[in-house]
């Protein structure tokens, strides 16, 4: 009986326990897409989900889009921080378009200068609003 006890407690402790793997490890937003486990809706400027743009693709875009969530949504809010010579500007959006002096300001960077979107959000087409995501781009 001592036998058959120790050996099912041996199983049950051994087999039965699946300790979560990697349960310490946390990524931030670039990570996680860089590993394509991020899900939800995320912003599109000149066609592009982040990454590197000329200075063509801002001549011709004006509006946000974005994708990832149900058709028809429609960003509504975004902050655009723009970093030209390493000074960022901060500017306020409250539709989907960029202002006159937000277009102006992309359309003056230079190759290497960023901007990227932040506490972006998207108005649903039933009911509700979504955060939408957005990654750095790049002048090339």
């Amino acid at each position: 009986m001592k036998k058959l006890f120790l050996a099912v407690s041996t199983i049950f402790l051994t087999g039965f326990y699946n300790p979560p793997v990697n349960a310490h490890i946390s990524l931030d937003a670039e990570a996680a897409a860089k590993f394509e486990i991020f899900g939800g809706a995320y912003l599109v400027f000149a066609g592009k989900f982040g990454g590197k743009l000329t200075k063509k693709d801002i001549t011709n875009t004006t509006k946000l889009g974005v994708e990832g969530c149900a058709k028809g949504s429609v960003i509504y809010q975004f902050d655009l921080k723009v970093t030209k010579n390493g000074k960022t500007t901060t500017f306020h959006g409250k539709s989907d378009r960029l202002t006159e002096k937000m277009h102006a300001a992309l359309r003056q960077l230079s190759v290497g200068d960023e901007f990227t979107f932040k506490n972006t959000k998207a108005r649903l087409p039933k009911k509700g609003t979504v955060d939408v995501w957005a990654k750095k781009f790049t002048i090339v």
